[in-house]
């Protein structure tokens, strides 16, 4: 992804990569170590990580929705890795997936379709 995004970018994806987490309930490991890379790459400190926890996720959506069409596309595949770096691609997770992709206008990537 591209480190030119602002703080504010960078913590609405984690915003939203945090909501296709907790969408079947469960925290796996992987996705825990997943996230801790992204958040590392982000360069969202601990201090950072709770302006991330008190966004909203439609905010989030609304500052996905504004970045350019090849951007998104490169956090849709960000967001799939999330639910399916556990091995268990819960239908919840691809919902949550799919409304994004859906409000913030990303063309999902061929190769992420079933």
């Amino acid at each position: 992804m591209n480190p030119g995004y602002t703080s504010i970018e960078r913590k609405a994806f984690a915003k939203i990569l945090l909501e296709i987490i907790s969408a079947d309930r469960k925290l796996a490991f992987e996705e825990s170590m997943l996230f801790e890379q992204l958040r590392k790459a982000f360069e969202i400190s601990d201090y950072g990580l709770e302006d991330v926890y008190q966004m909203s996720l439609v905010d989030s959506i609304a500052i996905l929705k504004q970045i350019p069409a090849n951007e998104k596309e490169t956090f849709a595949v960000v967001m799939f890795k999330m639910i399916t770096v556990d091995g268990d691609i819960d239908s919840r997770e691809i919902d949550v997936f799919h409304r994004v992709c859906s409000l913030a206008d990303i063309k999902i990537p061929e190769n992420l379709l079933p």
